[in-house]
C-alpha cells in the first residue's frame, strides 16, 4: 500500500510533492502489487480523469479491475453501498462520485497544476524529496521557504485535509467522525460489505 499512499501525496493539490506523473508512477506500482487493495484503482480512475485520459485508457483500468476483483480499501468500501454490488457497478459509483467533486474542485486542481509548472514550485519540492531523504536538513529550511503557495479563487472552499484520499466527501466524514451516528461510523469503515444478521 506504500505505492498507493505515495500517490495520494503526488494527488493531493494542496501537497508539496503534487505532481500527476509520479502520481502515476506510483499507482501502475500499487496495482501491479496489490491489486486487492480497491482504493488503488479508485486513485487511478481520479487520475485518469484530472488527466482527460482518452476513454480506451479508462476501460482498460476498468478491465483491470474488473478482473482483480478488489476486496477492501477505505475508499473502495465507500463507494461499494452494498455487498451485492459488483466491481463493476462499483466502478460506476466511483466514476459518478468523483466526477462530480473534479467539477465541484476543479479550479483547486487546475491552480495546482499551474503551480506544479513553475520553476520555484519544481525547485522547492526537490528539495522537499531530498530532505525527506535525510541528505540535508537546509534542503527542507529552503523548500519551506520558496514553496510558492497555491492560489485559489475564494469561492473554491477547500482545505489540505480534504485531498488527502480521493473523495473530499470520505475525507470530510473521516474528519467530523464524532458527529457521526453508529450506523454511518460502521458504514465508513465497513461500506456495504458489513453483513448484518
Amino acid at each position: 500500500r506504500g505505492a498507493g499512499e505515495g500517490a495520494r501525496i503526488c494527488l493531493n493539490p494542496f501537497s508539496d510533492c503534487f505532481n500527476l506523473e509520479a502520481a502515476h508512477h506510483f499507482l501502475d506500482f500499487a496495482i501491479e502489487f496489490t491489486p486487492q487493495y480497491g482504493d488503488s484503482f479508485i486513485e487511478y480512475l481520479r487520475l485518469q480523469m484530472l488527466m482527460q485520459s482518452p476513454d480506451d485508457e479508462i476501460e482498460r483500468l476498468w478491465q483491470l479491475c474488473i478482473n482483480a476483483e478488489p476486496n477492501y480499501g477505505t475508499l473502495w468500501f465507500h463507494c461499494k453501498s452494498s455487498v451485492l454490488l459488483t466491481t463493476r457497478q462499483v466502478m460506476r459509483g466511483a466514476t459518478e462520485l468523483l466526477a462530480r467533486e473534479l467539477e465541484e474542485f476543479r479550479p483547486v486542481y487546475e491552480a495546482a497544476m499551474r503551480r506544479s509548472q513553475t520553476l520555484e514550485f519544481r525547485a522547492a519540492a526537490t528539495a522537499a524529496v531530498t530532505a525527506a531523504l535525510g541528505k540535508t536538513v537546509e534542503s527542507a529550511e529552503a523548500a519551506a521557504r520558496t514553496m510558492p503557495p497555491l492560489e485559489v479563487a475564494a469561492e473554491a472552499s477547500a482545505e489540505p485535509a480534504d485531498f488527502v484520499t480521493g473523495s473530499v466527501v470520505l475525507n470530510r466524514m473521516h474528519r467530523s467522525i464524532e458527529a457521526l451516528s453508529f450506523d454511518e461510523k460502521r458504514a465508513l469503515i465497513y461500506g456495504g460489505d458489513m453483513i448484518v444478521p
